[in-house]
């Protein structure tokens, strides 16, 4: 096995609930002094476009939202709401108690390890200061290629950064955004991460009906990439 892809959020970090971001949601509507119903409902009805990075950069897809919800901000305005969104953001990053010592295991192992998230501008920005990044070989982004999984596109991307072939690769996500049958359909071997946590979590088209393979917690893919137990975490 040459590299493990991982999906970002609900997979590396905790799953959230629905109502964690409304929270969050709504403090970025205060800020941008919109509404917070019509904010949170632009928001919930735009992730495709947004994480497609096809409103412009953060500042003009907060200017666009604020649209979306009526208003006309000033720029001070977009400015404070783009930093909460930024913090809140920030927020939803927090690895899961697993994870720094399932990827230091891999790359100790001599295996890639690559992470491909469907995302809006905010994880892109905060990558570099992540703990994750000093064990990621590649990460792709939706919101920087202008794709989303599971179009075919994005696993060659990431294979094509780690220098290997889709078959020499596992991938391993939650399920969201149909991206275990997309990384199966393009010749990954794909595991579902699930688990007790995950019910009430919020996930993007998730993918109830996956009938592949799937682990209950991150550390059950060490073996299955060739990790001998004296070198998991």
């Amino acid at each position: 096995m040459h590299a493990v892809v991982f999906d970002f959020y609900g997979t590396l970090t905790p799953g959230t609930t629905v109502l964690e971001r409304d929270v969050a949601r709504t403090a970025v509507a205060r800020a941008l002094a919109a509404d917070p119903a019509a904010f949170a409902s632009a928001v919930r009805d735009s992730f495709d476009i947004r994480a497609r990075g096809g409103a412009g950069d953060m500042s003009a897809t907060m200017r666009w939202l604020a649209a979306r919800c009526g208003i006309d901000p000033s720029d001070a305005d977009i400015e404070r709401a783009c930093a909460v969104r930024l913090s809140s953001e920030l927020a939803f990053m927090t690895p899961r108690a697993a994870t720094l010592g399932v990827l230091a295991a891999l790359r100790a192992g001599g295996i890639s390890v690559g992470v491909l998230s469907d995302c809006t501008h905010e994880l892109p920005i905060h990558w570099p200061a992540l703990p994750y990044a000093p064990f990621v070989d590649a990460a792709v982004f939706s919101v920087e290629t202008g794709r989303r999984k599971p179009d075919p596109a994005m696993y060659g991307e990431i294979c094509t950064r780690l220098h290997a072939a889709p078959t020499d690769c596992l991938y391993v996500g939650d399920g969201g955004s149909n991206e275990l049958t997309g990384a199966r359909a393009a010749g990954l071997r794909a595991f579902q991460l699930r688990g007790p946590e995950f019910v009430g979590a919020h996930t993007y088209d998730a993918e109830i009906d996956w009938d592949g393979d799937a682990i209950h917690d991150l550390r059950e893919i060490l073996p299955i990439a060739g990790i001998v137990s004296a070198q998991a975490p």
